[in-house]
């Protein structure tokens, strides 16, 4: 997943973001395709019988490399993602800035490497609750039902979000 971050540094830090944010229609495409993505999702979750991999489709036994290309792609394609690269990092890059991009492209790396600080032991302890959700379907179909109704929620937001400037 911190593999997607550092690509979305890179969009961001060479003049994408800045093209899609002042482009009103572009605004409304990336808006509508987070917004449609998350209630894709919700819909998904809230559908769950409460199975692990009912939602994702993965295989249980999946090989690393795939389970690494599938992190990778899904936040590489990931609307929200670049919603919130595009919103939150240039709010840090001061008008003087003497170097934008090379500020841009630190920025965005520290972040992608403290996220994978963070998520390493989220996802060693993950591995490890997996088990318990196998054994317990109806507290993982809360979960689920939990998580769609607030991505569902989420995207209702999204839809009503304003461009500033």
């Amino acid at each position: 997943m911190s593999l997607g971050l550092i690509i979305h540094t890179l969009i961001v830090s060479f003049g994408l973001g800045s093209l899609i944010m002042a482009s009103e229609y572009m605004f409304w495409i990336i808006k509508l395709a987070g917004a449609a993505y998350l209630f894709y999702l919700a819909y998904n979750l809230l559908k769950s019988d409460g199975k692990i991999n009912a939602v994702s489709g993965q295989k249980l036994h999946s090989s690393r490399i795939s389970l690494f290309a599938y992190g990778a792609v899904s936040n590489i394609s990931n609307p929200k993602i670049m919603i919130f690269y595009l919103a939150f990092l240039p709010q840090f890059i001061g008008q003087g800035t003497s170097s934008p991009v090379i500020k841009m492209l630190t920025l965005g790396l520290t972040f992608a490497c403290l996220t994978f600080l963070i998520k390493l032991p989220v996802a060693l302890f993950s591995g490890l609750l997996s088990e318990w959700f196998k054994k317990n379907e109806s507290a993982m179909k809360w979960v689920m039902r939990s998580s769609g109704g607030i991505l569902f929620l989420t995207g209702i937001r999204i839809l009503f979000e304003k461009r500033n400037g």
